[in-house]
């Protein structure tokens, strides 16, 4: 008799488990449930319940966004190979690198250097040294400024005489 090489599993893993690895894989909550065989309702009510699987819900949301965060450096530093055709065949690859997804990851994780254009304020700096000084503020803290109040934390944190 010849034996199967697929072994039966008799064993049933909880769908929580499954949920956890596919939200890690894909994070998305809606494909977790798909791949789980749970609704999204049901693993929510879940995760509102038990402190143990909403730390693992996080912790999984956090891996994923790591590997694409892992992923998206590799773009950007050792580039991507695309590649080149000359009359529909194949004639060789030109090295790409993935600046644009870079921009993004460096304003999210450094926004007092790369933060968004609209909160860099140019101050003419008629004291010491000439020239203009320019400095990056928070949207909010800019918002809420006028334009001396402006001219006066800048000499107080910069000690302009």
């Amino acid at each position: 008799m010849l034996q199967s090489r697929y072994v039966e599993y008799t064993t049933e893993v909880p769908w929580q488990e499954v949920f956890i690895l596919a939200l890690r894989r894909t994070l998305s909550v809606a494909k977790a449930c798909d791949i789980a065989c749970v609704t999204r309702n049901e693993a929510t009510k879940r995760k509102n319940a038990d402190p143990e699987f909403r730390r693992e819900w996080e912790n999984a949301m956090e891996d994923g966004c790591d590997d694409i965060e892992e992923a998206l450096k590799k773009r950007a530093v050792r580039g991507y190979l695309k590649p080149i055709y000359w009359q529909g065949q194949r004639v060789g690859f030109e090295r790409k690198f993935d600046t644009v997804g870079a921009m993004f990851m460096l304003r999210g994780r450094r926004k007092e250097v790369f933060g968004d254009a609209r909160s860099i304020v140019t101050i003419n700096n008629q004291g010491g040294g000439g020239g203009n000084i320019t400095h990056a503020l928070d949207d909010k803290k800019l918002q809420q400024m006028d334009p001396e109040q402006l001219q006066k934390a800048w000499e107080d944190r910069c000690k302009v005489n």
